[in-house]
């Protein structure tokens, strides 16, 4: 099962589930004070389980589903419509990525291929290449409006990321940052204000961060990780607007734990303490 809330209201929330539905639910102002089993609309088209789905980044009530039927489709949530449904996947999808403009849009399926498409344009992918060789699958996401990062590791578990241009996929990537050794998947988080990407892995207790430079080499520049004894069953990141500036905290994020949910903070160290009095 997968979720998530629509960027443009933030009191609807989708939720697919293992009959094939995406259902399309409002909380109300204030938050949950009872159950809601009545959604405002449910979107039918599959006829397998949904696994992903990804809300349009720049164009309200448009949202795209992938299922085990192979299907991926694009739907008008404002009435329930299917608009487009995309072609060209034969193995389960296991990441998809809108990018920032929302021109484009790419997934990574089982067969280990990456697959860029311009639903405008039409409904067949526009680029195809090779992803991470892995069995454990991926995830990606775009560093700009071109530019895709991509989270895998290769059959012996060596787990890395790539760097990837949408316009040229079938070169394989620009650059690929080996960091370790181990059987989870790095699920990432991308601050586009800082450039910092951040990875975390369920039963691990470090979150991983590295600056992306999409112009030049090295590409990946290594910021210190956040590690603890504890390890975390998943990381949430909070919206910037909790950060406190005046410490100079660029990003915060959430760990749940076998006992507690721990804040975490990111920030930026001072390289002299009398710059904090003249700042701030």
């Amino acid at each position: 099962m997968d979720f998530c809330f629509d960027p443009f209201d933030r009191n609807v929330v989708a939720i697919a589930g293992d009959d094939g539905k995406v259902k399309i639910f409002r909380v109300p102002d204030g938050g949950l004070t009872d159950i809601i089993k009545t959604p405002t609309i449910v979107l039918q088209g599959h006829y397998e389980k949904v696994n992903i789905i990804q809300y349009h980044p720049t164009a309200q009530n448009v949202i795209a589903t992938a299922g085990f039927d192979l299907a991926l489709i694009l739907w008008d949530v404002s009435t329930g419509e299917e608009k487009i449904r995309l072609q060209g996947h034969e193995e389960q999808v296991f990441a998809m990525a809108w990018s920032p403009d929302g021109r484009r849009f790419v997934t990574y399926s089982r067969d280990k291929k990456l697959r860029v498409f311009e639903p405008r344009r039409q409904t067949s992918p526009i680029q195809e290449g090779l992803g991470p060789e892995g069995s454990r699958g991926g995830r990606i996401l775009f560093v700009s409006n071109t530019m895709l990062l991509v989270s895998g590791s290769d059959k012996q578990s060596n787990r890395h990321l790539s760097l990837y241009n949408t316009d040229e996929l079938a070169a394989g990537p620009i650059t690929v940052r080996n960091i370790d050794t181990a059987p989870s998947i790095l699920v990432p988080h991308f601050d586009p204000d800082t450039n910092v990407v951040f990875l975390s892995a369920k039963g691990e207790n470090i979150i991983f961060a590295f600056e992306v430079c999409v112009d030049e080499a090295p590409y990946f520049l290594d910021i210190s990780p956040f590690s603890t004894t504890m390890p975390q069953q998943a990381v949430a990141f909070l919206p910037k607007l909790v950060c406190n500036v005046r410490e100079v905290e660029y990003a915060r994020a959430l760990r749940l734990t076998k006992a507690a949910i721990e804040p975490v903070e990111f920030k930026v160290p001072r390289s002299r303490v009398i710059y904090s009095s003249l700042t701030d």
